[in-house]
């Protein structure tokens, strides 16, 4: 695996951990502060899932067999595009454009 790929993968991972670190905080708390680390953790949720949308399309993987989601939750390909460029090799960042990644993100009609 590149070392993109697995610089890529370790942040997904640091994110899942925080995400526990984040639930256990919450469980522990009432009022403002847990509203407030509710806030964040959804923060963290919405960030970690584009990192884990761009490193399954860097993978190959079609975006079907990553997530299922409503059509009004769909990722935003900008933000999939600018994380793919940050963690691919100077050579490999003309192959990826908005196009391309709207392309990869979009969901064949009989699914």
């Amino acid at each position: 695996m590149r070392i993109e790929l697995q610089a890529l993968r370790a942040k997904v991972r640091g994110f899942q951990a925080e995400g526990i670190s984040f639930h256990h905080s919450i469980s522990k708390s009432s009022g403002i502060k847990r509203h407030n680390l509710w806030h964040h953790k959804r923060l963290l949720g919405n960030y970690s899932r584009l990192h884990l949308i761009a490193y399954g399309l860097l993978r190959n993987v079609p975006y079907i067999m990553i997530e299922t989601c409503s059509p009004f939750n769909k990722p935003d390909p900008k933000a999939v595009l600018e994380i793919i460029k940050a963690h691919v090799p100077y050579y490999e960042v003309s192959k990826w454009s908005l196009d391309r990644v709207t392309s990869l993100l979009e969901v064949p009609k009989d699914k």
